[in-house]
């Protein structure tokens, strides 16, 4: 759970098997890790976290692998394809949303889907993460904006 201005917020990981969810997964926490301001108990979290992703990845490859071998096309070409056709470039990045992040660097960008808490209807977002925030955004508008430097905890559910 990432808290920061008293709202709670999460990020949701989704797609098929050999998609890249948990590379996504990790590059998000290693990134949160590094900027995040460390106290004591976010760097146990941290630690935790980081550490316990090889194993993790290990035990969904096993399972994955047994679901679909060969139910699906092309699964053992897709094994290795880190974040196939998922990432956003910087050109597929409004450039109005471009100009107001100006000072900062795209390190990753990827489109996400927001579901409404009402309604639970669907909204295509990209997350759009920089040396500083996570940004949230609709066509040529920031959603949300989240600093790292806000951030008071990193929890996962195991804990």
């Amino acid at each position: 759970m990432m808290c920061s201005e008293l709202n709670n917020h999460f990020i949701l990981i989704s797609g098929e098997s050999g998609a890249g969810k948990t590379e996504a997964s990790k590059k998000i926490l290693q990134y949160f890790a590094v900027t995040c301001p460390m106290t004591e108990s976010l760097q146990v979290a941290r630690d935790r976290l980081l550490l316990s992703n090889p194993v993790l990845e290990m035990q969904q490859k096993v399972v994955t692998s047994e679901i679909f071998r060969g139910k699906k096309e092309g699964y053992t070409e897709s094994l290795n394809q880190s974040f196939a056709n998922s990432r956003i470039d910087e050109g597929d990045v409004s450039p109005k949303v471009l100009q107001l992040i100006s000072n900062e660097n795209i390190q990753y960008g990827i489109p996400v889907i927001k579901y409404d808490r009402k309604g639970f209807k669907a909204r295509q977002r990209q997350l759009i993460l920089t040396q500083k925030a996570a940004y949230v955004v609709e066509l040529a508008k920031i959603k949300q904006k989240i600093e790292y430097s806000a951030l008071k905890a990193i929890k996962s559910k195991d804990e």
